[in-house]
Order: C-alpha cells, then structure tokens, then sequence
C-alpha cells in the first residue's frame, strides 16, 4: 500500500496567572472581554475550535493589579481569580459590533494603575489549573479521552499586559481586553484515497476498497503542562511544554464502516485531539494501524492490514508548506494530516509453453 503523511500548522492555547492578596475593585467602568481569537483550528462543547472562538464556550481569566504602569510579578495583586467568562450576546462590543465575554461576577476598572491578564480554556478544567506570577499558567495531569467525539480543545492565551479600560464612548459600548489563544494539543487528521478507480475491464463496475477501522497504538493519554512564561514576562508561546507523559492507550479514528472514494481526497472520521509528544523506537511506538477489505471482481471479498512504525526517523512532512523535513513528534498547535493512499495491483498471467523433451527409444527391429 502506498502512504504519503504530510504536516499542517494549526494553532492553539491557554493562560496563567499570579498569586497574591485580592484587590477591591472600584466601581466605575465595567471589564468585558472581545470575541477571543484562536490561532488557527476547547471546547467542553467537544471539537476543534477554529479561529473563532464559540460562542457556547466559556473561558477562565486571571487578573492581576499593579499600581505602577508595568506588570511587576513581585508587586501584584489577585485581582480576578480563574473567574469564568461567558459569552453575552446583549453587550454591544465596540469592535465586532456583537456580544462579548463578561466574567461570572461584575469587575470594574481600578482608577489607579493598570490589570494583566491571562486565560485558558474550557473553564470545565480550572479544578487542575494553577498558575504562578513569573512563570505562568501550569496543568496537572490533563487527560485526552481515548474516544475522539468526546476530545476537548484545550487552549492557553498570551498575556494581555497593561491594560486600563475597556470603555469606550459611554456606559453601553465596550472594546472589551483582546484575548489571544493558542492550541495546546496536536490535531490528527486522516486522508484517505484510492490512488485510481478499480473496475471491470468494461469499466461498468467499480470494485470498492472498505476501510474497517484506523487506529493508533501506544499513544500518551496525560501529561502536565507548563506556559514558562520567562524573566520579563514576556508572551512566548513557543516556550510552553509538556512533560511526564503516562496512561498510554489506543485511540481509535471513529467513524461507520466507509467505502474510499475512487476519485478524490476524503477525511476519514473525526479529527483527533491528542497531547503533543514525542516518537520512540524503543519497542514501543506509536503504531498507525490501518484495518480494510478489498473486493474481487467476482465478489469476493479479503481482509488486509498495514501498520505504520511512528519512530524517530521513518516519516517526513512538509511543515506550513516548506521543506520536507523529518517528523519525530507530534508538536503543540500543529495539525497533522496522514494521506492513506490505498493502491492495488492487478493480476495479469503470462503464459508460456515448455518445449517437449526428447526420447530417442532406438531401433526395433520386427
């Protein structure tokens, strides 16, 4: 069987935050947040989330409060703690021009000073969220689901530093605080294709190849998850991790029983929102196991299977378009599209004669 496995970038995201006295808001101006922006493709609502955030989704914020101009890790105040944003259509957000996100409980702008923020996303997790001043949002023991119509979006924002008000214009319009999130899973996407139409002679009948089941094997199902955020707090997306993976399992691509496509390219099933991590070829591997049936032109059918090592060196992928270049992990915010060409050969027959061997029986003498 023929396979081609590419790689394409897909974003993702979630926030941190500090731990200190609360502050008392004062009254005043009334904190909403903009429609989120999610870098190309969580939900408790199930799903990948694409570049808009969803509306039925609600997010986490962290506020922090420092007198001065700058965000100072050593010199700020809880003002927000992990208190969950939901989406109001009624608000009139000077930007969009629709609702925006407003927090669980009313919060108003301090007169002095300004407020930092960090998010994550879906609200669902803040149970195994915390979060440090300096080096950011963390997550323990954050667990995929092994059934794939069941899988989060699990998203981390960039900070949003120095901010001091959302108002604009009076009481009733806001340009509510730009809230940035990244993905913090990989997302797995299975193509699948025929690589020609399989018929008769006549080409009156197309003999269909059947795909029974795609799954992957010895595959990482929680882990702990860190922004590290570095010294100057600056908003490095790039640099948050995931570290001491277990709970390995297989993850199976649901979908019914599906005939490939004989003349285009077609996804297979859900796509897959797994924890990034790395291959190995130490004996256990992620496997990408492939179950199908093919069919004869009379009728019968055979069941085949194909399985692909994952490991270090046997892949490449062409990342957001480049180069083709080695895949060895699964990476944060990257989707990643295996193309399963199913290619079959036909049985020909090329006959031939042996010439007759000679026995020369002598003479009979009557």
């Amino acid at each position: 069987m023929k396979k081609l496995f590419l790689l394409a970038a897909a974003a993702l995201t979630v926030f941190a935050a500090c731990t200190k006295n609360e502050v008392v808001p004062t009254p005043d101006q009334k904190i909403t947040f903009s429609s989120p922006v999610v870098g190309a493709t969580t939900k408790a609502v199930t799903g990948v989330i694409g570049t808009d955030y969803d509306a039925s989704e609600s997010f986490s914020v962290y506020a922090y409060y420092c007198t001065d101009d700058e965000f100072d890790a050593d010199n700020c105040s809880l003002y927000m703690n992990s208190v969950t944003a939901s989406y109001n259509a009624s608000i009139n957000d000077a930007t969009t021009g629709t609702g925006a996100w407003e927090p669980k409980y009313t919060y108003y702008w301090p007169k002095n000073g300004k407020l930092t923020f960090s998010a994550f996303s879906p609200s669902e997790i803040k149970n195994i969220v915390t979060c440090d001043a300096a080096t950011g949002l963390e997550i323990e023991g954050f667990t995929v689901s092994t059934n794939v119509n069941e899988q989060i979006d699990l998203l981390y924002s960039n900070r949003a530093y120095n901010k001091s008000t959302s108002e604009v214009g009076d009481n009733s319009t806001y340009d509510g605080v730009d809230i940035v999130f990244n993905h913090a899973l990989s997302a797995i996407k299975i193509n699948v294709s025929n690589d020609k139409q399989y018929t008769n002679q006549a080409g009156t009948t197309v003999y269909p190849i059947t795909i029974d089941k795609i799954w992957f094997e010895n595959v990482n199902c929680t882990a702990n998850f860190a922004e590290n955020l570095e010294e100057g707090y600056v908003a490095t997306p790039d640099k948050a991790a995931w570290s001491d993976w277990s709970n390995t399992k297989n993850i199976t691509i649901p979908v019914e029983e599906k005939v490939v496509p004989t003349t285009s390219v077609t996804q297979y099933g859900t796509t897959a929102l797994l924890i990034p991590q790395a291959f190995t070829n130490d004996g256990n591997e992620i496997i990408l196991h492939v179950n199908y049936t093919i069919t004869n032109g009379d009728g019968t059918t055979i069941a085949q299977t194909a399985e692909f090592k994952l490991d270090t060196n046997n892949y490449t992928g062409s990342v957001n378009g480049g180069a083709a270049t080695t895949i060895d992990q699964w990476t944060k915010g990257y989707q990643y599209t295996y193309n399963l060409v199913f290619g079959l050969k036909t049985i020909y027959f090329a006959p031939s004669v042996n010439v007759w061997g000679t026995v020369d029986m002598g003479t009979m003498n009557i």
